[in-house]
């Protein structure tokens, strides 16, 4: 006698099945908004050109978002999380409590995932300035957080007497943070490797901020 089927499980396997092809192309259509935000910019981004990329009906977008601004966002949020998180992720495995080392290995985790976002990094970038303000808004209150992590870095290295005592925090994350976010517009020409531009970065911010006796001029 043929086993029977469920049909409690056979509903699941469908609904599970269709959960995953939605994400599979909710991801798709992302990375099709992210290289069209960083080609055309928030004003020149067109939906019928995200489709097109993704292979799919312009109509189909609305699947998955309700607007072009949600879309915009979306691709907006996934690029400062993944970022956020692989950094986080960095300092946790880190064996060393001293806060230079932490520090360093912020910079390099921060050029990493930077460099493998690629389009999404260029997309935040080139469209910020671009942005109304509410959705502004909204992507600079979890820039805000990230922003608070490196302020946290920088504070201890500070206290600690790791770096200079005259590095103001404020300034120096917006250059550390605004000099490696330009790298994703130039590397691709570079003929240097991620880790080694990694490393490279590491050696001048640390090299320049660090606590060091000064030479007389």
């Amino acid at each position: 006698m043929p086993n029977s089927v469920d049909p409690a499980e056979t509903e699941k396997s469908v609904l599970l099945c269709g959960a995953v092809k939605s994400e599979r192309t909710r991801k798709r259509i992302l990375e099709s908004a992210a290289l069209e935000l960083r080609v055309a910019g928030y004003s020149g981004m067109r939906l019928v050109e995200v489709a097109r990329r993704a292979g799919m009906k312009t109509g189909s977008l609305y699947y998955h978002f309700d607007s072009r601004e949600a879309l915009v966002q979306a691709v907006l949020a996934e690029g400062i999380s993944r970022t956020q998180r692989h950094v986080a992720d960095q300092l946790k495995s880190e064996t060393s409590h001293n806060p230079i080392d932490l520090l360093a290995t912020a910079i390099s985790a921060h050029v990493e995932i930077l460099l493998q976002l690629g389009d999404f990094a260029s997309a935040s970038s080139r469209t910020m300035n671009q942005l109304p303000i509410e959705l502004r808004a909204e992507h600079e209150a979890a820039q805000a957080s990230y922003a608070s992590l490196w302020d946290d870095l920088l504070r201890s290295a500070l206290t600690s007497g790791s770096i200079r005592d005259d590095v103001d925090v404020d300034v120096a994350r917006k250059l550390i943070l605004g000099a490696i976010n330009s790298t994703v517009e130039w590397f691709d020409e570079s003929p240097m490797e991620s880790s080694e531009l990694a490393h490279t970065v590491v050696d001048l911010v640390i090299g320049g901020i660090a606590a060091r006796r000064r030479e007389l001029s």
